[in-house]
């Protein structure tokens, strides 16, 4: 196959033409990895809240379980304590942006306080109102925590949550 030249010249690209090509290829390549890079970072705070809320969540509910089955309540700033199932005091306490429980095996011990929250999560608020405490009638225990996942980005977004338990057990 041969080429016909009528003007002797080969048809080809200019270096203006070659330019301009470079650079809208370099500008769509840079938007693109601006949007990569974003929706990776979306990501990375995204799977952090979900850790944070999975963690209050699972601390809720065993906070929920115990009081269910459990009397004697008593509430005080940051702090509820309750005689569970097995007949030993329980204490719940908000410390050190944490929430600490605390078992006191028999009566003259003193409690044993282990963390049930996550290192990941910083609790600022927590709370255990009594709500409904007549003779007859179930106490109804509100609990109220505030938390956020740490780290610079997220200090500033919070997880709230409040649920109410009422315990099966009557005070007779």
């Amino acid at each position: 196959m041969k080429k016909i030249i009528k003007s002797g010249r080969l048809k080809a690209f200019s270096i203006i033409e070659l330019m301009i090509a470079m650079s809208l290829f370099v500008i769509i390549i840079s938007i693109t990895v601006g949007i990569f890079i974003r929706t990776v970072k979306t990501q990375k705070i995204a799977l952090l809240l979900i850790e944070a809320n999975d963690n209050l969540a699972s601390v809720v509910e065993q906070l929920s379980r115990e009081i269910r089955v459990s009397t004697n309540f008593r509430s005080s700033a940051g702090s509820f304590e309750f005689i569970n199932a097995r007949g030993q005091e329980v204490k719940y306490q908000f410390s050190d942006g944490g929430i600490l429980k605390g078992v006191k095996e028999n009566p003259d011990a003193g409690f044993t306080f282990q963390k049930i929250t996550a290192d990941s999560i910083e609790i600022k608020r927590f709370s255990t109102p009594i709500v409904l405490d007549f003779p007859n009638y179930p106490p109804r225990i509100v609990i109220n925590i505030s938390a956020s996942a740490k780290g610079d980005v997220l200090r500033d977004i919070p997880i709230d949550v409040q649920t109410t338990v009422s315990a099966r057990a009557i005070n007779l």
